[in-house]
């Protein structure tokens, strides 16, 4: 497989492969409500791409787009852990179904950080959902000691989904790391 930094040409298959993700995680998704985030998608790619506000890593097989990861790059006031406040958070960690188990999604996401090193961001973050947190500390990541929440202000109501198919969140790992505290402290 190679892996590419994507750009301004790589628009579309960025929106296919962004779809391609949701659809895995809210198999509901209506043909309205997808064509809706691929025209906010498209918008934000040709937005943020050239400013150096995301980066994408395309991973390719045979001439295909089969794998991908975006870092989204933001700024936060200073602190210990993030001396200068950039961080960056990896999401839309995807590869097509038919070219999974191959390490596919490590290589990108490896990418991802090598890009992000170079670029001198202080600190990476991801929200890692169930079996895909082993993935990640693989390249290196650890439970960051809080939890992702989310109040909704706008919009609809998302659907329930069941705690081992979560939409947005960090699934096991969360579970891992609150386990190891509660052995840490001493409470079982």
């Amino acid at each position: 497989m190679d892996i590419r930094k994507a750009g301004l040409d790589d628009i579309e298959t960025l929106t296919e492969l962004r779809l391609a993700y949701l659809r895995e995680r809210a198999p509901g998704l209506s043909a309205t409500a997808a064509k809706s985030i691929a025209e906010r998608c498209r918008d934000f790619f040709r937005r943020r791409l050239p400013a150096n506000g995301l980066v994408a890593m395309l991973g390719e097989a045979d001439g295909q787009a089969v794998s991908t990861a975006f870092m989204v790059l933001s700024e936060r006031p200073a602190n210990p852990d993030c001396p200068d406040g950039r961080v960056g958070v990896i999401m839309n960690v995807y590869t097509h179904p038919a070219h999974r188990r191959r390490g596919h999604s490590t290589a990108v996401v490896s990418r991802i950080v090598d890009e992000a090193r170079a670029m001198g961001i202080s600190a990476l973050d991801l929200l890692a959902a169930g079996a895909a947190a082993l993935l990640y500390e693989k390249v290196g990541f650890e439970p960051a000691g809080y939890s992702a929440m989310r109040m909704r202000l706008r919009g609809k109501e998302a659907p329930r989904q069941s705690a081992s198919t979560p939409l947005c969140g960090t699934g096991g790992m969360t579970d891992r790391f609150l386990a190891r505290e509660k052995r840490r402290c001493g409470r079982s």
